[in-house]
């Protein structure tokens, strides 16, 4: 008779050690949802128009033209540099002239990287369609999950 008492026992701590667990998976969802929440309705607000001081995303890999080109090619450097996607730029002026207006704005780095991208602190001319307000989060994601399982060392 005690034999049967512990196999009752025995049944009874697993049966306890289940339903320990049970709440574990809810609040991981909860979790995971107040993560995901914030990153939704950033992507789903506006944007307004871009301003002077206003930090920018660059909308893919561009080729932009520098403001100094003349002093560029002096130096024998192409009068050109490439902005990467995502590439935080920070608007200093806008040109004067029609709705498609150029903008002069300054690459945010910190890496120095050889042509034919853009060096640190250069002033280039930035057309609107190739930067945003907002960084383009789902592809950020995209390619943080494509880095993370691609099998590149």
């Amino acid at each position: 008779m005690p034999r049967g008492d512990f196999d009752m026992d025995s049944s009874h701590d697993r049966r306890g050690a289940d339903q320990a667990r049970d709440p574990l998976i809810p609040i991981g969802l909860v979790v995971l949802a107040l993560m995901l929440v914030p990153i939704f309705l950033y992507s789903m607000v506006p944007e307004g128009p871009v301003k002077e001081g206003d930090l920018v995303f660059s909308t893919g890999r561009h080729r932009v033209q520098l403001v100094e080109a003349a002093r560029s090619q002096e130096n024998g450097q192409q009068d050109f540099c490439v902005l990467e996607p995502r590439e935080q730029i920070l608007v200093i002026r806008r040109l004067p002239g029609g709705p498609e207006r150029s903008l002069v704005a300054r690459p945010i780095t910190t890496v120095r990287r050889g042509p034919p991208f853009c060096p640190p602190k250069a002033e280039v001319l930035l057309m609107p369609h190739q930067a945003n307000l907002k960084i383009d989060i789902w592809a950020a994601l995209e390619d943080s999950v494509a880095t993370a399982f691609s099998r590149r060392p």
